[in-house]
């Protein structure tokens, strides 16, 4: 018989930003996290693309914190954005690997809640030596790419699930356009 794997619940937060493009219309853009072994790769070779992921983390449990709380912290940490969680937008799940030591000895079942996310305020985005903070476009184009370029493909269809629900709450609140909006 199967063992059943353990649960672990995990919250992050899609940040949108809307970023004038060479016309002067304002886009929309995402803040991913570009993945550290990628943007090595990337230095080394040009040609090598970034991956993504989204910012996201542990549900702190000896905290008694709430997912909510964890979308902002784990925002802050990996991209270093202050930001307000403010609705909740998908709940994923996939398989993940414990490492101790550099070596996977387990698996587990990460629970994803991710959040609609806005930025409190301008700020200056810091980076340390685990995470990237990359601006991303959310729309056209550049979104397929984006997709293209995330790590996990649970991430991506998460990622555009929630930009379409994003987009769709600004079509049905009489603003924004299919392929531009939120």
């Amino acid at each position: 018989m199967a063992r059943k794997l353990r649960k672990v619940l995990t919250a992050g937060g899609i940040v949108t930003e809307r970023v004038p493009d060479a016309t002067g219309e304002s886009v929309l853009h995402v803040w991913l996290v570009a993945r550290r072994e990628s943007v090595r790769a990337h230095a080394a070779n040009p040609a090598m693309p970034l991956q993504y992921q989204l910012p996201k983390g542990h549900v702190k449990r000896g905290r008694l914190e709430r997912s909510r709380a964890a979308a902002r912290r784990e925002v802050l940490e990996e991209l270093g954005i202050e930001a307000v969680a403010y609705v909740l937008l998908d709940t994923f799940q996939r398989l993940a690997s414990v490492y101790e030591n550099g070596v996977p000895v387990r698996q587990v079942q990460k629970v994803v809640l991710m959040y609609a996310m806005t930025p409190v305020a301008e700020q200056v985005r810091r980076v340390d030596n685990d995470e990237y903070a990359v601006l991303v476009p959310a729309a056209g184009e550049g979104l397929r790419d984006t997709l293209a370029q995330m790590h996990h493909p649970e991430e991506a269809e998460s990622l555009a699930r929630c930009l379409h629900r994003l987009g769709q709450a600004a079509i049905d609140a009489g603003g924004g356009s299919p392929k531009n909006s939120y």
